[in-house]
């Protein structure tokens, strides 16, 4: 009987330096609400849902993963590059440099 699980079958033979998620990029959230939703805004804002919706005034500017906070952990991800606004229930995943062109790896294993 075989005991390896993926992961395990995965990196077989591989040498890993594991580190936690706060150690390879930042974590943080939004400042802006659903009511600061505007149709004729030209940045994306990114809410709890796959739906990108618009924004008049941005927060970041920036390469980052964006996923929410609560809801469809694990379905909904956006990858970003440049100005964008965030719902304050959502979280930003941001590389080592933000002016990095290499895009961010982001790798969690949920049990």
């Amino acid at each position: 009987m075989n005991n390896l699980n993926y992961m395990d079958k995965l990196l077989a033979g591989v040498e890993v330096e594991w580190k936690t998620l706060g150690e390879v990029t930042e974590i943080g959230t939004g400042r802006s609400n659903r009511q600061d939703e505007d149709e004729k805004g030209q940045y994306p804002f990114y809410v709890r849902s796959k739906n990108i919706l618009n924004s008049t005034v941005f927060q970041f500017d920036e390469t980052a993963i964006i996923v929410p906070g609560e809801g469809g952990i694990g379905d909904i991800f956006h990858y970003v590059q440049g100005k964008y606004a965030l719902h304050c229930q959502v979280q930003v995943k941001k590389g080592p440099s933000a002016q990095s062109k290499t895009p961010p790896l982001l790798l969690t294993k949920l049990e």
